[in-house]
């Protein structure tokens, strides 16, 4: 009852500080996050700031409103805000502050590894608003909880989710960019190059992917001429570039569940999406070449009005340089690239962002989304008539500041003009 009564005292408070729009203009909301370096929101811009197009072609902004999530007791005391204008695709008044959904990749967590990044997650919610509703989903299945304002089974529910990968160092031991490239060799070194698709690609050069694989053969193989344990190695890169495929598209297909499922929920709605890496291939002609697959989740989410954030917590060093390894492997840089590709992309068109951690804590990147997250500007865009086609449209959002960078979804989806 008192956690309804809050619920409801909020409402009142909300439908003072919601946005009340002309209703004899076709208008856009388009809600974006300027930034500074260290995450915090960046404050006093107007109209003339912003510079948005639509499909290419700018539109005008008819306003611009800078609104700032309040605790209880700020909410009680400030007045609200309003707007001269009201957006066709606005969310409706009195929805809670923010929706979150903490989506958990745990394909690519060990049980270990999870345990630590699921501790950041709680207490990521210990810092939220009590009115804040937090859902959780496990990737791509697992325990579940619908976006509530009851933390505490919130809490309860990521305490059940753990880590399904299994500690598989493999026989030889290879790496994700090592994999990729020397399954990426094979497509080549075959009579004839592989399909598009997935597994190997297409029309690879041979000679950056062989260095892959003769550096493997240096470290695993008794010798260069064993060719046993080369057709090992070739075997094994082969089943895990499948498998990474395989659990990369489960994934995907289950955060697109996910987003859909949100459209219902009111306000913004945010994504933690956290993942100890989903390496692809960046081989030209792989499914996922040209960000296909990231694109279409980013119009999905533009639909929901849903932002993903995606958070690489990162083995890093402890991968590269255990004991399992055997040899130190100098490359991080391109183990990180292959493992964060795919989720900067699914980040990046949805109007998040990538952020990093290390495996021990996920605490400060944590901290930093919530700062992020904390304010954000609602603008009312004009677009043309034709924009209203029940279609998603290409977006880019601009502004004059310096040394900020702008969070906006790179689409935005219409409805049908009547």
């Amino acid at each position: 009852m008192a956690l309804a009564g809050q619920l409801m005292g909020w409402v009142a408070v909300c439908a003072a500080q919601q946005p009340v729009f002309r209703s004899t203009v076709n208008l856009v909301a388009v809600d974006v996050l300027v930034v500074d370096r260290d995450g915090q929101p960046h404050t006093g811009l107007g109209v003339r700031d912003f510079d948005v197009s639509i499909d290419g072609r700018r539109r005008r902004v008819e306003s611009a409103e800078f609104l700032q999530y309040l605790s209880r007791s700020e909410m009680a005391s400030r007045p609200g805000v309003s707007s001269a204008v009201r957006a066709s695709n606005d969310w409706p008044v009195g929805a809670p502050p923010r929706t979150f959904v903490i989506a958990v990749d745990t394909s690519s967590f060990t049980a270990g590894e999870s345990a630590h990044v699921l501790q950041s997650a709680r207490a990521f919610v210990d810092r939220l608003s009590a009115l804040d509703l937090v859902g959780v989903q496990t990737l791509p299945h697992g325990p579940t909880l619908p976006p509530t304002a009851d933390h505490a089974a919130v809490r309860r529910t990521l305490q059940s989710v753990v880590g399904m990968q299994a500690m598989r160092p493999g026989q030889f031991h290879l790496t994700p960019a090592e994999v990729i490239d020397i399954t990426a060799a094979d497509g080549v070194m075959q009579s004839g190059p592989r399909p598009p698709g997935r597994g190997a690609a297409a029309g690879s050069a041979v000679g950056d992917t062989n260095d892959a694989l003769r550096q493997v053969q240096m470290r695993e193989c008794r010798s260069a001429t064993d060719q046993g344990c080369l057709a090992g190695i070739l075997a094994e890169a082969d089943a895990i570039n499948r498998q990474f495929d395989d659990e990369a598209e489960e994934t995907l297909s289950s955060l697109d569940r996910v987003i859909n499922g949100l459209a219902a929920y009111p306000a913004r709605r945010t994504i933690v999406l956290l993942s100890a890496g989903m390496p692809v291939s960046d081989r030209q002609g792989n499914w996922h070449s040209g960000g296909g697959r990231a694109r279409r989740i980013g119009q999905t989410a533009a639909r929901a009005n849903a932002t993903i954030y995606a958070l690489h917590v990162d083995r890093g060093y402890s991968d590269v340089f255990s004991a399992e390894a055997r040899r130190p492997r100098q490359d991080i840089t391109r183990e990180r690239e292959v493992e964060q590709m795919l989720l900067s992309e699914l980040a990046e068109t949805s109007g998040g962002t990538l952020l990093w951690a290390p495996t021990a804590s996920a605490d400060p990147a944590l901290a930093r989304l919530l700062r992020e997250t904390s304010a954000y500007y609602l603008l009312a865009v004009a677009p043309e008539p034709r924009d209203f086609d029940g279609r998603s449209h290409q977006l880019r959002v601009k502004t004059t500041a310096k040394s900020v960078d702008v969070r906006s979804r790179l689409f935005v989806h219409l409805p049908r003009s009547r």
